[in-house]
């Protein structure tokens, strides 16, 4: 499990005009996100020892919101994946 906590949201705009000048318009997010969330996270991984002190270890993972994020008539639940990388030196 991981909990996840929405600090702030907004939306950033940029307008481009034929001219090739830019202007950005940063706007308060009317989504009404949801401000705590839960994650269920699956990983599993290989750990490699290259002497009996250093390894080196490789877990891809997976997260899945448990509750839907906003009220609105189109619903989403958070999701990521990634890898995660790590070398370990015991003493």
């Amino acid at each position: 499990m991981s909990a996840n906590f929405l600090l702030s949201s907004f939306n950033k705009n940029t307008v481009v005009y034929k001219s090739g000048n830019e202007k950005n318009h940063i706007l308060p997010d009317l989504n009404n996100y949801k401000k705590v969330n839960l994650s269920s996270v699956v990983m599993a991984g290989v750990d490699y020892r290259f002497t009996d002190k250093l390894s080196l270890r490789l877990m891809p993972s997976f997260k899945y919101g448990l509750f839907v994020i906003n009220s609105a008539p189109i619903v989403a639940n958070l999701w990521s994946y990634g890898v995660n990388i790590g070398a370990y030196y015991r003493l």
